[in-house]
């Protein structure tokens, strides 16, 4: 009994009071814990909003683009606004709804990612792999790496340049000739022209007086048999220029004139007919179309030149007569270009890694993987592609 009372003595005792403070630190924590997630989350919709309103052009179409960037970070942002004058509860369930419900995505999207770099095909290092398993050589250098490898040789090497530059990746802006915005639609003329590499040696290629991959002097001619219009496919994107699908409807038909150009959509074969073909009036005119059409065509749509063509009957930027100019101004942007990509070559050490940390965070915050798995994909706009159809039967 004496080492029980002993005991008794000795155990601390807590009182009413002092539990009320534990409490109250620990409730003091939680707010402040609740009102700094309630400040980031507020800041992240910001951002999404600001990217959103920054990259407008390239991200809306439908619906479903504008609730998904617009109207739930909208609505997100003043439910967070308002949840700061109400109480701590209500904050707390919201910060634990978001949180989960974010954390759910983010983890999905990670993913998702992981599984498109780790377990999908990488065609570039599938190619560069099947090459070293049979002992075939294969150039791994970059276009940058190769084009300076030929100017190091003497030869004023370019990299193609394509209409989707402008209106796509947005990697050139409208030139400004004359003091007027001006779209090219082939690439720099006469040049050597360094395209791409899928089979291991590098596609170099002398564009036309024009830009495009023809041998010179058809433009001159005025009874074409035919002319090709198309993307890729037809432009003959990494194949042997004697070996593409033009060059071989040009040894049986020798007056073929090829306008194709990789990533143009419906519009930019609309106007590169409006520029180049329809004064020569061909007999035949070959339009190729495949179902990635549609997509270009999204943001094709978004370019106000572009729709011109659409809108306006007779619209010509005249670009026949400002090649010169044209080419002055592309050689000079892609010098520098080429300057700047070096320099940061050197800065990050890897061009790849460069051209991932730049796309690779934007597409995460807007879960582009996830995005493409469930089909949050734009709806086709038939009606322009109907009018473009349209145009073309009655102009060719």
């Amino acid at each position: 009994m004496k080492h029980q009372k002993h005991f008794k003595k000795m155990v601390p005792v807590f009182t009413t009071a002092d539990k009320k403070i534990e409490k109250t630190e620990v409730n003091q924590i939680v707010v402040k814990i609740t009102n700094l997630l309630v400040i980031l989350f507020g800041v992240f919709c910001t951002l999404i909003l600001i990217y959103s309103i920054e990259n407008h052009d390239r991200l809306f179409n439908g619906i479903k683009q504008i609730i998904a960037f617009y109207f739930l970070p909208g609505v997100i942002l003043l439910i967070l606004i308002v949840s700061l004058q109400l109480s701590t509860n209500f904050r707390i369930n919201l910060v634990l709804i978001l949180g989960s419900t974010g954390f759910s995505l983010y983890t999905a999207e990670g993913i998702a990612f992981l599984h498109s770099r780790l377990f999908s095909k990488q065609p570039g290092i599938q190619r560069i792999a099947e090459a070293k398993a049979s002992n075939k050589p294969f150039d791994t250098k970059s276009r940058l790496q190769k084009i300076d490898e030929l100017r190091q040789q003497g030869v004023a090497a370019y990299p193609i340049i394509i209409p989707a530059n402008f209106w796509d990746d947005r990697t050139l802006e409208e030139l400004i000739i004359n003091e007027k915005k001006i779209l090219p639609l082939s690439s720099i003329s006469k040049s050597v022209t360094v395209s791409c590499n899928e089979t291991g040696e590098w596609l170099i290629f002398d564009t036309d007086e024009y830009g495009f991959h023809n041998p010179i002097g058809l433009h001159g001619i005025h009874d074409i048999d035919i002319i090709a219009l198309g993307d890729s496919y037809v432009h003959g994107t990494c194949v042997a220029s004697d070996k593409n699908a033009v060059s071989i409807i040009r040894k049986e038909y020798p007056k073929t004139l090829n306008l194709g150009m990789p990533g143009n959509g419906p519009l930019s074969e609309l106007a590169t007919f409006k520029e180049y073909a329809i004064n020569l009036k061909p007999k035949i005119v070959l339009w190729f179309y495949y179902e990635n059409d549609f997509g270009n065509l999204m943001f094709e749509k978004q370019n106000d030149i572009l729709l011109e063509y659409l809108n306006e009957k007779d619209h010509s930027q005249n670009l026949l007569s400002l090649q010169p100019q044209i080419d002055q101004s592309l050689k000079y942007i892609i010098n520098e270009k080429i300057q700047q990509h070096f320099l940061l070559e050197q800065a990050v050490g890897n061009r790849e890694n460069t051209r991932f940390i730049d796309s690779g965070i934007a597409w995460f915050i807007t879960l582009r993987h996830l995005r493409n798995i469930i089909s949050f994909h734009r709806q086709p706009d038939f009606k322009i592609y109907g009018e473009i159809l349209k145009i073309m039967r009655i102009r060719s």
